[in-house]
């Protein structure tokens, strides 16, 4: 084995056994893959473009600067501007462009691209994911032209299989975490069910009695009639919400239609209402006008929900004197934004940055999987909607946004 054979194998050797590598923790392990291909291939520029849906895009996953040491992401390229790379690309064939400004498949990029940049060479390695091509490693050399030797991409098609393996591994545990999150939205039918019929012997007893006792006014004083009342109408009010819950749930799926937004809200907060969690925490609702949205209506209520008891757990465990959850709405071109907002005082700029990553969570492992606002987004983005962490409120608030019907 050649030295430098030698040297990129120990490279390689101490990057496979990294534990964000092992993990699949995509943004740090993507850094640190473009880190080593860098350092080793002691090249100016390193990135990973990734392939959309629609296979004529190639999006700037992330790409390093070794002399500043720093990452950027989010240029596109589109298949329209550059047919002769894209062409070469989607063969899923190793490109070697010792002069990037002359290769037949590179030149596209010389006036746009390369010589803004002061590049000369380009090494692009495609990117596989069970046998279909997902995007490209690509590794630029800028100041002078550099001749690729095989040894160089032996080790960019090594890194390349590493970040397929990252992938493979971040859409598994998506699909992982759908497949919880479905069957247990699936579940939730049955589960309510059980919900209304373990409730529904107790208040049949309070309801009854409370009748009984109202029969016989006489007996009691005034302020005792009038707290029989209260017992009663509050008592109907669970069951009239719990009836309306169940079969809301019951009869609610994830296809992706029209549904009255104001309703589905009033109804996630009846329920979070009569949940132990929130009993010493006020909670505010303030609607337009009766809106139509479009999306799954079950997907809407669960992130809702869940960020409702995400407040309730936060402000519960504080020492702040007030305690409330707020849920407010506003139109703005097109969509419909839905804000939970809660008590708290915000959440810092460091964390901000990790709310949505798979597996983030403030709270012990046995209490929270760090999965929730992760799967969140993944559902918002299904239904064509957004949720962000909105850092210009002076209270901890997320916003949910949604398309309007007819938009």
């Amino acid at each position: 084995m050649s030295m430098k054979l030698e040297e990129l194998y120990a490279a390689f050797l101490k990057i496979v056994q990294d534990s964000d590598i092992e993990s699949g923790n995509r943004t740090v392990a993507f850094e640190k893959l473009l880190k080593v291909t860098a350092s080793t291939l002691r090249v100016s520029r390193v990135s990973i473009w990734l392939l959309d849906s629609s296979e004529e895009i190639l999006k700037l996953d992330k790409l390093l600067e070794r002399e500043k040491g720093t990452f950027t992401s989010g240029i596109e390229l589109k298949a329209s501007d550059f047919p002769s790379y894209f062409k070469f690309f989607k063969d899923g064939k190793a490109l070697l462009a010792d002069n990037a400004h002359t290769n037949p498949y590179t030149f596209e990029f010389s006036e746009v691209y390369l010589k803004p940049l002061d590049i000369h060479s380009m090494l692009d390695i495609p990117i596989r994911s069970k046998g279909s091509l997902v995007g490209v490693l690509c590794c630029e050399n800028t100041v002078e032209k550099r001749l690729w030797s095989k040894e160089d991409v032996f080790f960019g098609c090594m890194i390349g299989e590493l970040i397929s393996k990252i992938l493979w591994i971040e859409k598994s545990e998506i699909q992982k975490a759908k497949l919880i999150q479905s069957s247990n939205l699936a579940g939730l039918g049955d589960v309510s069910s059980i919900f209304l019929h373990e409730i529904k012997d107790p208040l049949g007893v309070i309801l009854g009695y409370s009748d009984v006792l109202l029969e016989a006014p006489d007996k009691f004083d005034e302020n005792s009639v009038g707290m029989l009342k209260k017992i009663r109408f509050n008592a109907q009010k669970i069951a009239t919400i719990s009836n309306r819950v169940v079969n809301r749930v019951k009869n609610a799926d994830h296809q992706k239609r029209s549904f009255e937004m104001n309703k589905c809200i009033q109804n996630v907060v009846d329920l979070c209402k009569v949940q132990r969690q929130f009993l010493n925490i006020e909670i505010k609702n303030e609607f337009l006008d009766d809106i139509s949205v479009l999306g799954s209506e079950l997907d809407f209520f669960h992130t809702v929900s869940s960020l409702m008891k995400n407040s309730a757990e936060e402000i519960a465990e504080s020492k702040l004197e007030q305690k409330w959850i707020r849920v407010f709405s506003k139109k703005d071109n097109g969509w419909l934004h839905v804000f939970v907002q809660d008590s708290g005082g915000g959440i810092s700029e460091v964390m901000q940055k990790e709310l949505f990553k798979r597996y983030f969570t403030t709270k012990p492992d046995d209490k929270s999987s760090g999965l929730g606002l992760f799967i969140c987004r993944q559902i918002m983005e299904s239904n064509r909607g957004k949720i962000s962490f909105e850092p210009e409120f002076p209270n901890t608030t997320f916003k949910i946004s949604l398309p309007l019907k007819g938009a």
